[in-house]
């Protein structure tokens, strides 16, 4: 017996839409705002018996603005952003912050010289839907 586990995606359909709308230039820094847009094709729901139930389609939206500064040898930038999500007729909205920085030419290896930087996304309280609770999907990157 073979199994696909792709063969259930045949009719699964996703709209992912990205904007960044606003980008105002200032002698060392620069504030910017956007939006991401997540939804897709009507999922199979079922009721606590586990009988069938409505269809119901998940959609995210995140509406952001954030400022990043040069200094000497630095770069700093944050983003604070409003997320709303929907499963059917439930939603919640949480807030959130991502922050980031950049020292330029720490060092030469080889032939270049060699940035260094950090970030942390998602920093914010968990997102409620319904009774749930879930905490946001904090990362860091180097």
């Amino acid at each position: 017996m073979i199994f696909n586990p792709w063969t259930g995606l045949q009719s699964l359909s996703l709209i992912v839409m990205s904007f960044w709308f606003l980008e105002f230039r200032m002698a060392d820094g620069v504030f910017g705002a956007g939006a991401v847009y997540f939804s897709q094709s009507p999922l199979s729901a079922y009721n606590e018996r586990g009988d069938s139930a409505e269809p119901f389609a998940p959609s995210d939206l995140a509406v952001s603005g954030g400022y990043a500064h040069r200094f000497e040898g630095m770069m700093v930038g944050g983003r604070v952003k409003l997320i709303r999500s929907s499963l059917g007729e439930t939603s919640g909205v949480t807030a959130a912050a991502d922050l980031g920085l950049q020292a330029r030419e720490v060092t030469i290896a080889g032939e270049g010289r060699v940035d260094v930087g950090a970030s942390v996304s998602h920093i914010g309280p968990p997102l409620k839907l319904g009774g749930q609770s879930s905490p946001l999907p904090v990362s860091f990157a180097t």
